[in-house]
C-alpha cells in the first residue's frame, strides 16, 4: 500500500486510514491475513464507516445508517420547535398550538408528504424505471387481492428488523395503500399534490409531531 501511494503520488496518512473486512466470511479472512500496515504503522480496524454521508458496515447493510437518520428526526423537529417558540406571543403555547396559528406543518408531515410524492413519480414513470424496480404493484405480484383500497396498491415487503422497517420501500407502502383512488389516480404531479393536501388537511400529524396519519378523510 505504501509503495502504491508513493508511485501514484497519492500519499495517505496512516493515522487517518482504517481497514474493514466486508462480507460474511470476514472473520475467516481476518484470521488468514492478520493485521494491515501502511508505512510501517498498523491500521485501525473498523466495523462501520461513513463515506459521502452514508454509513456502511462490514456486512454491507444500512442498519446503522438508517438508525442514525431516525435519531436525527427528533433533532430536526426540535429546531422548528425552538424557532416557533421564540416568536412573539408564542412562548406559552404548546408546539401544536403554535403550528396551527402559523399554519406550519410538522417536519414529520412534510417527510410523509414527500414520500408520497416520490412514490407517485416512481409509479407513473416520471423517474427512470430501471431505478425503481423495487416498486411492485400488488396487482402485478399477487393473483388475488382485496377490493378495498386503490387501484395502485403496492405489494407490502417484510422487514426482519425494526431498523429495516424504516427503509423507504417498506415504510411508505401502508401509507400509500391508504390513499383514496381520487388521489393516486391524479393525472399529473401538481393535481396529485393538491388532492393529497386536501385529503390530509385534517390529519393529526399536520400539526402534532407525535400524531399519525390514519386512513383517509371522507
Amino acid at each position: 500500500m505504501g509503495t502504491w501511494s508513493d508511485t501514484w503520488l497519492l500519499r495517505m496518512h496512516p493515522e487517518k486510514c482504517k481497514h474493514m473486512h466486508i462480507g460474511r466470511h470476514q472473520r475467516i479472512m481476518e484470521g488468514a491475513t492478520g493485521t494491515y500496515k501502511l508505512l510501517g504503522n498498523n491500521l485501525m480496524k473498523t466495523d462501520k464507516e461513513k463515506d459521502i454521508g452514508v454509513t456502511i458496515d462490514n456486512e454491507l447493510t444500512f442498519d446503522n445508517h438508517i438508525s442514525e437518520k431516525v435519531k436525527d428526526i427528533d433533532r430536526l423537529e426540535a429546531v422548528q420547535r425552538r424557532a416557533t417558540k421564540s416568536l412573539p406571543g408564542m412562548g406559552n403555547l404548546t408546539y401544536p398550538e403554535r403550528l396551527r396559528i402559523l399554519k406550519l406543518p410538522t417536519l414529520s408531515y412534510r417527510r410523509a408528504r414527500g414520500d408520497m410524492i416520490e412514490l407517485y413519480k416512481m409509479i407513473n414513470g416520471i423517474y427512470d424505471k430501471e431505478a425503481c424496480t423495487f416498486i411492485q404493484l400488488w396487482k402485478d405480484v399477487a393473483e388475488r387481492h382485496s377490493n378495498r383500497g386503490n387501484s395502485k396498491m403496492l405489494f407490502p415487503q417484510q422487514a426482519k428488523t425494526q431498523l429495516r422497517s424504516n427503509a423507504f420501500k417498506i415504510r411508505t407502502v401502508k401509507l400509500w395503500n391508504s390513499l383514496p383512488e381520487s388521489v393516486v389516480s391524479a393525472p399529473n404531479i401538481n393535481t396529485f399534490k393538491n388532492r393529497l393536501d386536501k385529503n390530509w388537511q385534517n390529519q393529526d400529524i399536520v400539526y402534532n409531531y407525535k400524531g399519525n396519519i390514519t386512513g383517509s378523510d371522507p
